[in-house]
């Protein structure tokens, strides 16, 4: 999808501001007391991946985010929990988006 033209480009004090990503929340509890990081085994291979997705530099990432703290908005899916996801998904042999979807909503 491309940028909405209808709308100004941010001025320089407004680009400067942190992107605002909706927050990962891996060790929250949900109201039926889950506790959500011992849903995943301790040795499953998602987590390795995570690892590395964290060591990586995704500032380019969060450089294109035009939801900033500060401005009106929703605020976007971290683009951390999205390449996990997708890497995750590459691993399974999934390579649908509309697939990868799917299975979030079926087993979440």
């Amino acid at each position: 999808m491309g940028k909405d033209k209808s709308w100004p480009a941010p001025s320089p004090r407004e680009a400067q501001r942190a992107a605002r990503c909706r927050p990962i929340e891996r060790r929250q509890l949900l109201l039926r007391s889950v506790d959500v990081e011992k849903l995943v085994e301790e040795d499953h291979p998602v987590r390795a991946i995570w690892e590395l997705v964290g060591r990586l530099d995704l500032e380019p990432f969060y450089a294109e985010i035009e939801a900033v703290e500060g401005v009106a908005g929703r605020p976007v899916w971290d683009p951390q929990l999205l390449i996990n996801l997708g890497i995750y998904a590459y691993k399974e042999g999934v390579s649908s988006a509309f697939e990868v979807s799917i299975n979030t909503i079926l087993y979440n």
